[in-house]
């Protein structure tokens, strides 16, 4: 700003200013308004402490500035400045850059800081060669299958010296790693399975992709598959996106943007938007800690191509994508990462070995760029051979340098910390990359490792190579292998729901806490009060110690209504309902000291991390367990509640990605396969009864259920059957409905929609209510009264009277089915609401629970539970029955687990069903 305008040298006087412009493009920025403030000069506020806002603007802006001005107050362009974020240790550079022969212009933001362009600090690219301690990950020795098919052997009995894999991306590497992905052979098939994938399925990809969002790329090479994928994402209309590519090579960096815009040049038309380019030079810590990716206020698509993630151990990639997530991301923010699969070990060797040499060279050349960045020549690259292979059991490819001779390597003394001299043997291995492969399997591993779901996951044509679309969750999800168990409860699973359970009940959802979204249920307020009471209940008694003050809490807190849907006067047993409920706000400091209670029981006892619990520990684990699987079920309960309130309770910006676009449209599904399943016997439930809790005399593996999920049980169909592949949709629902006269179809709406003016119905969600034609794959919610109404409908559509809900037993087998092929989960808030189904997958569990025909009832073996002696038998009734399965706000804990039930009237419970026929 000074050198624009030459104002007084100190901050505390009068000063000449423009205002931030966001958008360097004049289309978006008035001149007039830029200079309002520059013209009426005003004094700044002495002693604040404000954050420097340095502007880069445009030439053309600064041009038309200049003609409104005084021929005494010429400005002159700024091309780069130094901006400093919130962290005044935090700085960059940016720089508008013209494209080669071409008008357009684009950013470069240096985050390097020093300048240096070598990711880790000069004096430690030698740690782990000059020390080698860092654990590989893979057994002490192991075997590799190697390009020409023979077996190598690999010892890692002695520590293993590494360097890093940074020291590859040099220039001439970079140009070799080019060659290697063109190679006509197509031996390193990935690039060209990358291709495959957005060259035939960008349409499943491009959903995701919001107007006005930022595509982030990690890493950047030629750019060619990232002009595929733009393109796309062009063509298909999106609006105001930005692209910004992460890389740690200047001039490869601003080569591949160059190509990105000259390709944009060739292929755009009038009716498509140009994106804005932005190219970042640096490391992804220092493109992190710069704050430059964090300030963007956009919705956020990272971009991760190559199987770069192959390059991080399985540990060290859930850590940095969380890093990145906390850093960097917002809920329903986007992680689109491609994976090279376990294939056929030959072919991933070969892929690392090419005939002609040029991944050998490659490899190579990191020792001479290594020579370069620590200023001496250490390395004789012809003392050494390039040697690796696929090591199958830990579904990875290993690199080493070995070493030709027995040598002696002198270390310059400011790198050494404090050794001089490195004795190598021949045949020694210095590891210094490896490319991890991902199976389905170990996709949801990664997801259960994360804050992140896994939204779809693309194949390409031979079956090699996946391309994931993750998204952001609220938090941490369960991982797969844990999904639907008990087991005795962490701290963090408390502290996760509690999260969750913060963010349902905070001020800017609850204005008003004796609001009643449902008649027949009390205020939001007794739900705020409810949850911290039980567990606080379950506490004392256990513990035999006083109630949390208020104690009176507990007596009006304690049980909640839940009355008869047709003869709401019948009700079961419940507290006490005041005159006047206590004021929100004493509620919350309960709910927190509550809430220190039981971290403090954490405190003082050990928890069991591998499925086993000690004796005395059982009946802990039981109450703990419940506590926690009940605030589980009743956060379901209050979302069904809040979006009764039929308003936006949400920001738009945990929408997902797909409702966000204006120029999203919703194409109904095919109709549901019908699945032949055949009879089969399928044990489900648990063997742990709460009677025997604390008899065992040694630790024993178990798992905690509800008593109407013990003990064990045999779900048997005799007779094969076929299911619906996937829950009734709502466009299916309201093709129903618009076949009835506008009476009938009045007493059929569910109490899910609403109906809009123009006779249109909308969806009610937490961001409000949605137009049900944008959510018409959806599963709809519906109680058992209206699924009875539609099933009678299908059967006369299809001419089949032996439609019908499903008995327990059938959904239980079909289930088993599904397990074998391809499933959809959308459970763990995957979405805020529920995710659209998508034809040719088969649904399993997820977005809505399912209803059965299977009245809730007690049956051979039960026992009512003593701790909880209310949980199931106040509700053996006739009037409720059995739902299972899960719903999109279902924690993955109880998923496909619990036994759950709802009276057959009831309209609000996100439920929905499938139908099954002989």
């Amino acid at each position: 700003l000074k050198q624009a305008s030459q104002p007084c040298p100190h901050w505390e006087q009068t000063q000449r200013r423009i205002p931030w412009v966001e958008r360097v493009d004049p289309r978006y920025s008035s001149s007039q308004r830029s200079l309002e403030s520059f013209s009426s000069p005003s004094p700044h506020k002495s002693g604040t402490s404000q954050r420097t806002k340095l502007i880069l603007l445009s030439y053309n802006i600064m041009a038309t500035a200049q003609t409104q001005l005084p021929s005494d107050h010429a400005l002159r362009p700024v091309e780069s400045v130094m901006v400093q974020p919130h962290n005044k240790n935090k700085k960059y550079h940016q720089t508008t850059c013209k494209a080669p022969g071409d008008h357009r212009s684009y950013h470069l933001i240096d985050v390097r800081g020093n300048g240096n362009v070598s990711i880790t600090p000069k004096h430690e690219l030698l740690a782990n060669f000059v020390q080698p301690s860092q654990h590989l990950g893979a057994a002490a020795s192991h075997t590799i299958v190697q390009a020409d098919g023979n077996v190598a052997k690999v010892d890692h009995s002695m520590a293993t010296r590494r360097l890093p894999t940074e020291i590859l991306y040099d220039k001439d590497g970079l140009d070799l790693f080019d060659d290697i992905t063109q190679m006509e052979s197509q031996e390193y098939y990935l690039t060209a399975c990358e291709e495959n994938i957005f060259q035939n399925q960008m349409a499943r990809l491009i959903p995701f992709i919001p107007d006005g969002c930022a595509i982030i790329e990690l890493g950047c090479g030629s750019m060619a598959k990232t002009a595929i994928f733009l393109d796309a994402i062009r063509k298909a209309g999106k609006k105001d996106i930005r692209f910004y590519a992460i890389d740690i090579e200047q001039t490869s960096l601003q080569a591949s943007i160059e190509d990105l815009i000259a390709f944009e040049n060739k292929q755009v038309d009038s009716n498509c938007d140009l994106f804005d380019y932005y190219g970042v030079l640096g490391s992804y810590d220092q493109a992190l800690e710069s704050e430059i990716l964090s300030n963007l206020d956009r919705p956020k698509v990272a971009l991760w191509l190559g199987s770069s993630i192959g390059n991080w151990t399985r540990e060290g990639a859930a850590e940095f994508l969380n890093s990145f997530s906390d850093a960097v991301m917002k809920p329903h923010d986007l992680f689109m990462i491609g994976m090279d699969k376990r294939n056929d070990p030959l072919t991933v060797a070969r892929a690392y070995n090419d005939s002609a040499g040029i991944t050998r060279e490659f490899g190579l050349n990191g020792l001479r760029h290594l020579n370069k960045l620590i200023g001496a020549k250490l390395f004789d690259v012809d003392n050494f051979e390039y040697f690796a292979g696929y090591n199958v059991e830990s579904g990875r490819h290993e690199a080493y340098f070995q070493s030709k001779k027995d040598q002696c390597l002198t270390i310059p003394e400011e790198l050494g910390s404090g050794i001089t001299t490195v004795e190598l043997k021949q045949g020694e291995l210095i590891n210094y990359e490896f490319s991890v492969k991902y199976s389905v399997d170990d996709v949801h591993e990664l997801c259960g490792r994360t804050r992140f779901h896994l939204c779809d996951l693309l194949e390409d044509s031979t079956e090699r190579y996946s391309f994931g679309v993750l998204t952001k969750g609220a938090f941490v999800p369960v991982p797969r292998t844990k999904m639907g168990r008990a087991r005795f409860p962490e701290l963090n699973e408390f502290e996760e729901v509690w999260k969750i359970w913060h963010k349902l009940t905070s001020p800017e959802i609850i204005r008003d806490p004796l609001e009643k979204p449902i008649t027949l249920r009390h205020p939001l307020l007794f739900y705020v009060g409810h949850i911290p009471a039980f567990e606080d209940i379950f506490q004392s008694r256990h513990f035999d110690e006083p109630l949390t003050e208020p104690a009176f809490y507990a007596t009006i807190f304690e049980r909640g209504i839940n009355p008869v849907v047709e003869d709401p006067t019948k009700c079961h047993a419940h507290s006490e309902v005041p005159d006047e409920w206590p004021d929100i706000s004493e509620v919350r400091a309960y709910d927190a000291h509550v809430h220190e209670r039981v971290r403090k029981v954490y405190e003082k006892f050990v928890t069991p991390t591998d499925g086993t619990v000690d004796p005395g520990m059982q009946r802990l684990g039981r109450q703990l367990s419940i506590a926690l699987e009940h605030s589980i079920m009743h956060i379901e309960t209050f979302i069904y509640m809040l979006v009764q309130l039929k308003r936006e309770l949400l920001p738009k910006t945990y929408l997902p990605a797909y409702l966000r676009s204006e120029s999203f449209v919703c194409e109904p599904l095919k109709k549901a396969l019908w699945l032949d399943v055949k009879p089969g016997k399928v044990q489900r439930g648990i063997n742990n009864m709460e009677s025997q809790d604390d008899k065992s005399e040694s630790a024993v593996a178990t798992e905690f259920g509800w008593d109407n999920e013990t003990p064990v049980r045999d779900y048997e169909v005799s007779k094969p059957f076929r299911a619906q592949s996937r829950p009734v949709t709502c466009g299916e629902y309201l093709d129903f409905l618009m076949t009835l006269d506008a009476e009938d179809r009045a007493h059929l709406v569910p109490s899910s929609w609403i109906a809009n003016n123009d006779g249109s119905y909308a969806m009610l969600t937490l961001f409000g209510p949605i137009d049900v034609v944008k959510c018409k794959n959806c599963p709809a919610t519906l109680s058992y009264k209206l699924s009875e109404k539609y099933r009678d409908y299908l059967r006369v559509q299809l001419d089949d009277q032996s439609i019908r809900v499903p008995s327990e037993e059938e959904w239980v087998v079909l289930q088993s089915h599904l397990k074998k092929s391809t499933v959809h989960e959308d459970i763990d808030f995957m979405n805020w609401m529920p995710a659209q189904l998508k034809d040719n997958e088969n649904h399993a569990v997820g977005s809505v629970w399912e209803w059965t025909s299977t009245v809730f009832d007690s049956y051979e073996g039960f026992e009512q539970s003593k701790m909880y002696p209310g949980y199931s038998a106040d509700f053996f009734d006739g009037l409720h029955n059995v739902v299972r399965g899960a719903s999109w706000c279902t924690h993955g804990r109880v998923a496909d687990r619990m036994r759950n039930y709802y009276q057959r009237s009831y309209p609000y419970a996100f439920v929905g069903v499938r139908f099954v026929r002989d």
